[in-house]
């Protein structure tokens, strides 16, 4: 029987969370340091490191595991909206109300390693989204396997530098606008 996990725990993690978030509203996020967190969440440094390995570790908790649920998404009634990757909108409307969070995940002067676990993370969920939309024929050739790898990458990236864009630039382009260069980018039409 799985083991249920310990409200004090969730309690304190969603608290050290919070105080992330709040810190990054207010600084930078290189700036900020465990001991802010640990301060504004009211919880001492052991109990960071019980739970978490980094700031980053912390700022990355659930950020994959969100992503793929995006890409699992029930799929749309309308053919259009069948032929779309689903992730788009939804974190593109996701980013614009959490700008600050972003900025310090993807954006300009990020550190490299969140911006590591970002892009795995996203490439993960392109990579679904290509099979769910083009599903690979059996028997591909390791040239094709590489290619349609290479595929997800490129559409990754393109993705976080439209969004360092379009978070930059501010309020000049709605979601809806930013979703469809994306797809339009993403699926060549």
């Amino acid at each position: 029987m799985a083991k249920r996990p310990d409200r004090r725990v969730h309690r304190t993690k969603r608290r050290l969370k919070e105080a992330l978030l709040t810190l990054i509203t207010r600084q930078d996020y290189e700036e900020i340091s465990i001991q802010d967190i640990t301060d504004l969440a009211e919880v001492g440094r052991s109990t960071f490191y019980s739970h978490f390995e980094s700031k980053e570790d912390l700022l990355m908790n659930g950020w994959d595991q969100w992503l793929l649920s995006l890409a699992e998404a029930p799929l749309p009634t309308t053919a259009r909206e069948r032929d779309r990757y689903r992730f788009c909108r939804p974190l593109l409307e996701h980013m614009q109300g959490q700008k600050r969070f972003f900025e310090a995940t993807i954006g300009r002067g990020t550190n490299l390693q969140i911006r590591r676990k970002s892009t795995v993370a996203l490439v993960a969920v392109v990579r679904r989204e290509m099979d769910r939309l083009t599903p690979p024929r059996a028997g591909l050739s390791p040239q094709a396997k590489l290619a349609r790898e290479a595929r997800a990458h490129a559409l990754t990236s393109a993705f976080y530098g439209l969004v360092a864009w379009w978070l930059a630039a501010g309020d000049r382009m709605s979601v809806e606008a930013v979703d469809e260069v994306f797809q339009r980018l993403a699926t060549g039409s």
